[in-house]
This record gives structure tokens, sequence and C-alpha cells, in this order.
């Protein structure tokens, strides 16, 4: 079982948003910058995620546009450069845009042959991410996407709201027993997200152990409902995309099924490997944990009425700087859009 010590969070560094400058993106080749980019096209429904939440929304001239974007708070302007499904690219469509910069989730490679060489040969920049197999590795592409779009600022903050909320979590889930749950993706597959994943690591974050994990599961791989049933998880977290958990008639014999232990999460944040993901840690602890979870948040609410009633010894001139407030403030910030396969 992953044991993940509390309070571990991503350093955050202001990043680097001097140009010109080189960098290499996954597939090995040279990105070089000359000047901040004034425009961006984001290939993925997680890279357009990355591109609005640290601030470069008026750079975004192209992006997919549909349920997997739902909750984006974007321009009408921005085009739309996936097909119908509101997902897959069209090369066409981005080379029109002839942006500065084009970035995309690493999946790219794997589901969409030849769009980054296409591209390429058409003379754009484009920035190829590492799969995100971690946390961390979510927190270093918000880095990038900041130097990529030149915002470098809004990335920290961004990471630094982030780290904020991994602490609220972390002291809802300490001392908390790890029960066991299972994942289920979608309703015709046994595909299921295992250890080396963000999705294992969300899981874990949330207060709970994977039982993919337990199976000796690593990245996406499929889980038999016959091991499933055999390890007997107590509870069965699915995507909002479903009415119901998705599972088959033989996982229903399960003890998160009689019971009805059931953790409804955010689609998108749970499948897109974005800064959404602090929603879906949220989602798990607040009702996996929810005695725990009520206690935090109780206590947090009554320090900072505290605060606000304590005499403000500060210059009242001095300009008000947005703070980032408890994590329960950001399910209910965050739009819920529908998700019926994972996308990226």
């Amino acid at each position: 079982m992953t044991q993940l010590p509390a309070g571990t969070n991503y350093q955050v560094d202001d990043g680097n948003c001097t140009y010109p400058q080189t960098v290499t993106d996954s597939t090995g080749t040279e990105i070089e910058l000359s000047a901040e980019p004034e425009s961006v096209v984001a290939v993925q429904p997680s890279d357009a995620q990355l591109v609005t939440e640290i601030g470069a929304t008026e750079k975004l001239v192209g992006m997919p546009v549909g349920q997997y974007t739902a909750s984006l708070n974007v321009s009408e302007s921005v085009t739309d450069i996936s097909m119908d499904d509101g997902a897959s690219p069209v090369a066409e469509k981005v080379i029109d845009l002839d942006a500065d910069v084009v970035i995309a989730a690493n999946t790219v490679m794997s589901y969409h042959e030849g769009f980054v060489e296409n591209l390429r040969n058409a003379g754009q920049t484009v920035y190829v991410y590492d799969a995100a197999g971690s946390l961390d590795d979510v927190r270093s592409n918000v880095q990038l996407a900041g130097m990529l779009t030149g915002e470098c600022e809004g990335a920290a903050q961004t990471i630094t709201s982030m780290n904020e909320s991994l602490d609220r979590i972390d002291e809802v889930t300490a001392g908390e027993d790890q029960p066991l749950a299972y994942y289920v993706m979608g309703p015709n597959t046994d595909i299921t997200a295992g250890a080396g994943t963000f999705q294992h690591e969300i899981m874990v974050r949330g207060g709970v152990e994977n039982v993919a994990e337990r199976a000796g599961n690593t990245g996406w791989a499929a889980l038999s409902e016959e091991v499933i049933v055999a390890e007997d998880p107590e509870w069965i977290i699915y995507g909002d995309s479903y009415d119901s958990p998705p599972v088959t008639e033989a996982i229903k014999s399960t003890t998160a099924w009689e019971e009805e232990q059931f953790v409804e999460v955010d689609s998108n944040a749970m499948s897109q490997p974005g800064p959404h993901v602090i929603t879906a840690i949220e989602q798990i602890a607040s009702t996996v944990h929810a005695d725990a979870y009520a206690e935090v948040t109780n206590e947090s609410s009554t320090n900072e009425s505290a605060d606000e009633d304590s005499p403000d010894e500060s210059d009242d001139d001095a300009a008000v700087i947005p703070g980032f407030g408890p994590v329960v403030a950001l399910v209910a910030l965050l739009s819920v859009a529908a998700l019926a396969v994972r996308r990226q």
C-alpha cells in the first residue's frame, strides 16, 4: 500500500520567463522561444486547463471545445480545434491559427499518430509534455506551462494554491484508516488506474487504498472482476458523467456496492492531469473521511473568522492580494463537466 507522507509538497519555483530561451520536450525536440509568446494553442483538454488556470487565457487562441473543457472560463472567440467529439485535434485547424506556441499532452503521441509531426512540418512550434504519473508531475507541468506562455507568476500562484489545498487534505486524512477502493473508469472496460499514475495518487492522497495497486497493477491496466470481488473494496469511485457506478453484476456483490459506499468525483478533474486534480482529491477525502473533514473545515472556518475579527495592523492603503480559500471552497467554484471516457 502506498504511503504518501503528509505535507509533502512540490517546491514552488518562479520559473524562467526570460526570453529568448530553448527548452527540450518529451520527444527530445528543442523548442526555441525567441520572445514571450502572445498566442497559444492547447491541443488536449488538460492543456487548456493548464493555460486557463495559470492566467494565460487571453493568449489562448485555440483549444478543444466540448464537454471535456466545459468548466473552463474562456472567450467565445477561442477556436475549436477538435473534431465533433470535443477532444480529437485537427491538425489543419491548428496550423491555420499559426500560434506562437502549441502545447500538447503526451497522450497526443499515442492516440493521434503523426499529428505533432504534421504540425512541425508546417512550421509550428510544438511542445509535448512528459506523461504525468504523479501529482509532482502535474505541478511540474503547471510550471512548464507558465514558462511556455510567459505566465510564470501565475503558474507559481497556482502551485502554491495546490500545495495549500493538499496540506488541508493531509490534515483531514492524517491518522485515518485507508479503506480499500476501486476506481471504475467506464461501463465497457476493465481498465483502471494502478500504481505510477496520477489517478492512483489522487486516490491515495484522498485517503484510500487503491485495489489495483494491491493487485500489483501499474499504469493503466486491466483488473478482472474476479480480483476485485476477492479483494472486496469498501468504496467505489466513479466519474459524475454516470448516474451511478458503472460496474458489472459481479462487482455488485462487494461491500462497497451492498453498503452503497460510493464517491462521485468530477470526471474531468479525475481524468485530466491539471490543477483541478485537487477537486477530485477533495471529493474523495470529504466523502470517505467525512467526520475528519468536517472537523478540519470547521476549525479552519473558526480560525478565519477570528482573523477577520482581529484588528488590521497593516497599512489601510495597501493593495489587497486575493488569497486562496480553504479547499472546501474549491469544489463549489469549479463547474462539473461530463466525461464518458478518460480524456487528457
